[in-house]
């Protein structure tokens, strides 16, 4: 390594001393010139943390971009400079909050990032760069407007969390299957009318939510995801329900309120580690008396359809903290009856 090439490296530390001993050498040593590494450190500066007072930067301005974290959320940015990928040392990056349309083809050259949050902005599109950062676990999208994927997103080949939330996706392409280390993935508020079947390929995906959209079936694909454990899908369009749903054991949490069903399947009744049940806001008439096999259901939401009676197996779910039966035309006896038989602590009707 040449000599500059030690100054630059002593230069990107977040050790003071490090940095304070590559400034002093600079200064006896004229004909090494880091007036434009320096320049991009007062760039960054500003940009990311704060103001330089007087515009004299100092040893602290540089650690404090030399550290693994930045937090520049809502700070009214509208660009994010080119020499981003000066800092080496980051590992968790946000920019949430902002005003950028657009990140620089230079972030992909910060690779030692774990986590990059780029929500709430006005991103029409992603680098293709974004897929060198080889290294990334967590990558917020949500609150953009984007409206396709990078394929380069499938080098991605660490990532566990993933948010594309309220944007403009009408398809999510089938390499979605490939990121085969996600544990979280965020659909929810787009325009998706239906979904790849490769989404079954993601073994390890614990938490699905596709809220908000145009889904009318699910994909055969997703009987494959038996370690889910929150699947999260209101207010879509959902006619009824496949009979595979009740394959998916490790469930906890079923949200499904605001689609169009009118009936369950029976499979259901193997969800038997289910705490939550959303099915407000259907069209069911009834009720299946197989609920008192949920041993661990704490919350039961039946509420805005089209319920007449209420099975009295509810009185045998122990566990259950919260029903709601609110919006039906329940009959003021069915109500009472249940209310002599149920002990819990919200009971909305």
């Amino acid at each position: 390594m040449d000599y500059q090439g030690q100054l630059s490296q002593l230069l990107s530390s977040s050790d003071e001393a490090n940095v304070l001993l590559a400034l002093e050498m600079a200064k006896g040593v004229p004909e090494t010139d880091l007036s434009e590494l320096l320049m991009n450190y007062q760039e960054l500066h500003e940009c990311l943390i704060g103001e330089v007072v007087g515009g004299i930067l100092k040893a602290a301005h540089i650690i404090a971009l030399n550290q693994p974290e930045i937090n520049a959320s809502n700070r009214n940015l509208t660009a994010i400079p080119n020499c981003i990928n000066q800092l080496k040392n980051l590992r968790k990056l946000s920019l949430f909050d902002n005003q950028l349309t657009s990140v620089p083809e230079t972030i992909g050259e910060l690779t030692n990032l774990r986590e990059l949050d780029l929500g709430d902005n006005g991103l029409h599109a992603l680098p293709e760069s974004i897929g060198n950062l080889k290294n990334l676990e967590k990558l917020y999208l949500a609150w953009n407007q984007i409206d396709e994927l990078p394929a380069s997103l499938t080098c991605l080949i660490k990532l566990s969390e993933l948010s594309l939330r309220n944007n403009l996706l009408m398809e999510i392409p089938d390499w979605i299957g490939d990121l085969k280390q996600l544990r979280v993935l965020n659909l929810s508020e787009n325009s998706i009318a239906s979904l790849p079947s490769s989404l079954g390929d993601l073994k390890h995906l614990k938490r699905l939510y596709l809220n908000y959209n145009l889904l009318t079936f699910f994909p055969e694909g997703l009987r494959n995801l038996t370690r889910l454990e929150i699947l999260s899908v209101y207010v879509n369009e959902l006619i009824e329900l496949p009979d595979w749903l009740g394959d998916l054991e490790s469930l906890q949490e079923l949200y499904l309120s605001g689609n169009r069903l009118v009936a369950l399947p029976d499979s259901l009744r193997n969800l038997l580690q289910l705490e939550i049940l959303d099915l407000g806001n259907n069209q069911l008439s009834t009720l299946p008396t197989w609920l008192s096999v949920f041993k661990k259901l704490d919350s039961l939401r039946v509420g805005d359809n089209q319920l007449t009676t209420l099975p009295e197996c509810l009185g045998d779910i122990y566990t259950l903290d919260l029903l709601d039966v609110r919006d039906n035309p329940l009959p003021l006896s069915e109500v009472e009856k249940i209310d002599k038989i149920i002990d819990i602590s919200h009971y909305f009707f």
